[in-house]
């Protein structure tokens, strides 16, 4: 069951509001010396991009990213993508994962969620505070299964120099344009049992384990202090874990070509809407976090921010009661 819209009584909202909320969103402000202004607000930028002379990066992005008829270069770059050597490369894509395999730790057998999805979908909320209570490794591991762990195989004929033969393709938890899988999940593990605190990882969805990432003090202090949020915002330092949802980008463009990074955000969403309802039916708290500075995440980790970069961040705890 879905929880019911607050009563009209409770909306009620002044007439003074009402107008100032009606203004900020249909009235075009016509500057014309505005650039010349030393503090330019998004709102104001966004109203007079007409009597601006910046790079309009968002626009340009929604105008080069559309699909175009008669594009035989999307056309071509696409179809080669419907080839054995292609099929060969799906199917190791998510094989060779690590070269230190015995560094891996193995997650437990994620946890079979009970609660209805409608139920779910009804009670999901953002909850922003946490306790310092450590959650059990079993929910770390149920969270990056639902967030993108392999949850079935199938079999492709593929033709190759001795003849017939056959690809195992892995199918995971949420869907990605051509099964190309451009994201990738990092773990900052602050309060997990089992875990060290303040340990880092990257999750390995063939082998559903953890891979170490190398870290020290240097490491722990930037990514602690990457939150552009306070404390009293969101309690960080009380979660159990944050979730980097990073991109390689160049995954999916060498098929798509600038198309291919939307879909590189359409499936970060997908996994994150995974990661909370999994959160919510194991009784936990979780948010998504965009008050990020992407090059302290990029530093920490050794990312290039272009060829490697973050897509998005999730916290999860205990929430605070």
């Amino acid at each position: 069951m879905f929880a019911p819209l607050p009563s009209k009584e409770v909306m009620k909202i002044t007439s003074s509001v009402i107008g100032a909320a009606i203004a900020n969103n249909s009235v075009k402000e016509l500057s014309p010396n505005f650039s010349s202004s030393g503090l330019r607000t998004f709102a104001l930028n966004h109203r007079t991009l007409d009597m601006s002379d910046d790079n309009r990066l968002a626009e340009t992005f929604l105008i080069n990213t559309r699909l175009r008829r008669n594009d035989a270069e999307a056309a071509q770059s696409i179809a080669d993508y419907f080839t054995d050597e292609a099929l060969a490369m799906l199917s190791l894509h998510s094989s060779v994962e690590s070269d230190c395999s015995d560094a891996l730790i193995a997650l437990p057998k994620p946890i079979s969620i009970q609660m209805k999805m409608g139920e779910a979908m009804g009670k999901r909320r953002s909850h922003r505070q946490f306790t310092d209570v450590p959650i059990d490794q079993k929910i770390l591991s149920t969270l990056l299964y639902a967030a993108g762990g392999i949850t079935g195989k199938g079999v492709v004929a593929i033709e190759d120099d001795d003849g017939e033969a056959s690809l195992d393709i892995s199918f995971r938890s949420t869907p990605s344009g051509g099964g190309l899988y451009p994201n990738e999940l990092y773990i900052f593990s602050k309060h997990v049992e089992g875990l060290p605190e303040n340990s880092t990882y990257r999750y390995l969805p063939k082998s559903h384990s953890l891979e170490p990432v190398a870290n020290d003090g240097e490491q722990v202090d930037r990514l602690n202090q990457a939150f552009a949020s306070s404390e009293d915002q969101i309690s960080v330092s009380q979660a159990a874990a944050i979730i980097y949802i990073v991109g390689l980008p160049w995954r999916s463009m060498r098929k798509y070509g600038a198309r291919g990074m939307r879909f590189l955000f359409m499936e970060a969403g997908y996994m994150s809407q995974n990661f909370h309802l999994a959160a919510l039916g194991l009784g936990c708290a979780s948010c998504d976090v965009g008050a990020i500075y992407d090059n302290d995440v990029h530093a920490a980790f050794g990312f290039d921010g272009c060829f490697q970069a973050l897509t998005h961040t999730l916290i999860v705890g205990m929430p605070a009661r």
